[in-house]
């Protein structure tokens, strides 16, 4: 059915876009929705006053604040293909998209080796011993200046974000990324029936573009901090004449341009499996609500948990591993950050960047290795909340009382057998072990403190 004539249905009213019967399947809904006039009008005050508007009213605000960006951010970064009108046969825009996204790669690559040849390294800036003044060899001096290791501080974090972007790439491209969308739609029609669906509505638009804004918050933050580094720095390229100051003044610039790029393309993964765990615990919190409230026969709503697994599944076996890649990069930027900073370093300490800016280095990257592990935790403990629904609803004697007792029964053995959790690396992520962590580095904290390793030097 057409999701316009679902609105009707839901709104008990008409909506305005007409009723057209959709063709297509469920999962490519989201992506041929079709709007009027009047409800581009409605978008205009949908956060702003409380009247009644339709289910298509606030997916029109979503397509237009949130997916519209985010999707073209994600053709841009070469994650979806550019022309999708021509996918089924071999043509110049399947071609375009294959060109497109090895360029990017191209891009990404060219990056990883400006980093090198500057001695970048993202856990901490530029970082240089003085140069050994009594050679002339140029490959000697860089030797003496760069302090990092090539397969540590370079070779094995770039190999691991590579992978992780085509490993992105594969996932977005065989699914087409109708995921998210189709998830949207999906949750906003669940809620529809709800006593309070138009303060949920309000509160998840909110909490999706929350989620949209601090992510362009951090690659903005990212980026000042690289341009901050490398003001304050004195930085020599391996294999390049620093006489050549031209040529010098593209490659900063082109360095720039490629660290922003590599700090993009994570960041949109990462948001990506952010929204969609963001959706998926609001609408199992939708369909415990749905059943607590309204009579249903048991084998609707045991469908849509099962529909609910499924994306649970690609939520945990598709989009986290590449999550998974980049965190685990990040949380070595992160530890190794603070080590530097700690003055706990194999080799001596000397860092042209101030301590603030390496102070907030460290926290971006110690943010975007957080952010998933909350978000996987929060739709961890609404999973478990779901197990318990069998002997809330079989106590409650006014909404199911015309439901025979052997169907309550029923949910109450299904729902207790349920096992549901989002994971990343394979491991289930819960609130408490979260909350041990966070205790784990207060402590941590408090103990470097008084051992006098955060007094500033």
């Amino acid at each position: 059915m057409d999701l316009v004539q679902t609105c009707k249905n839901n709104d008990g009213g008409g909506v305005a876009g007409g009723g057209e019967e959709s063709t297509r399947t469920p999962n490519n809904r989201a992506s041929s929705l079709t709007f009027s006039v009047g409800d581009i009008a409605d978008v205009q005050v949908l956060l702003e006053t409380p009247s009644h508007y339709s289910v298509t009213t606030v997916l029109t605000y979503c397509k237009k604040k949130i997916l519209r960006p985010y999707l073209w951010l994600l053709n841009f970064v070469g994650l979806r293909p550019i022309c999708i009108e021509c996918q089924d046969t071999f043509s110049c825009a399947e071609f375009f998209n294959y060109v497109y996204t090895i360029h990017i790669i191209m891009f990404l690559g060219v990056g990883y080796v400006l980093q090198y040849m500057a001695c970048f390294r993202r856990d901490r800036g530029f970082g240089y011993n003085k140069p050994n003044l009594l050679s002339s060899t140029p490959d000697y001096v860089f030797e003496q200046i760069c302090r990092s290791s090539l397969t540590f501080s370079f070779f094995l974090p770039n190999i691991l974000h590579l992978m992780g972007y085509v490993y992105a790439v594969t996932v977005f491209r065989s699914s087409d990324d109708d995921q998210l969308p189709s998830l949207m739609e999906r949750v906003f029609l669940s809620l529809s029936n709800l006593s309070d669906c138009f303060v949920c509505q309000k509160k998840l638009v909110r909490t999706l573009r929350i989620f949209v804004t601090v992510s362009g918050m951090w690659i903005i933050l990212s980026s000042v901090s690289v341009n901050y580094m490398m003001a304050e720095s004195t930085i020599e390229f391996k294999w390049i004449d620093k006489n050549s100051q031209a040529m010098v003044l593209l490659i900063k610039i082109l360095l720039v341009i490629c660290t922003l790029w590599h700090d993009m393309v994570q960041a949109i993964i990462i948001l990506n499996y952010c929204l969609q765990a963001q959706l998926l615990t609001a609408y199992l919190s939708f369909l415990r609500a749905k059943l607590i409230q309204q009579p249903l026969l048991p084998t609707e709503w045991m469908k849509d948990i099962e529909e609910f697994r499924k994306l649970l599944m690609f939520l945990n076996y598709h989009l986290a591993p590449a999550v998974c890649v980049f965190t685990l990069v990040n949380v070595s930027y992160a530890v190794s950050g603070i080590l530097w900073i700690l003055d706990i370093d194999n080799l001596d300490r000397e860092s042209v960047s101030t301590i603030g800016i390496n102070i907030m280095n460290v926290s971006l990257w110690s943010f975007i290795a957080l952010v998933p592990f909350v978000q996987a935790a929060k739709l961890t403990n609404v999973c478990e909340i779901i197990r318990g629904i069998g002997h809330e609803v079989r106590t409650r004697p006014f909404v199911h009382q015309s439901t025979p007792g052997h169907k309550l029964d029923s949910i109450l053995l299904y729902c207790s057998s349920l096992r549901m959790n989002a994971t990343l690396f394979g491991v289930p992520i819960t609130i408490r072990y979260l909350g041990f962590f966070v205790t784990l580095c207060g402590v941590i904290i408090l103990v470097l403190g008084q051992l006098h390793y955060l007094n500033a030097k």
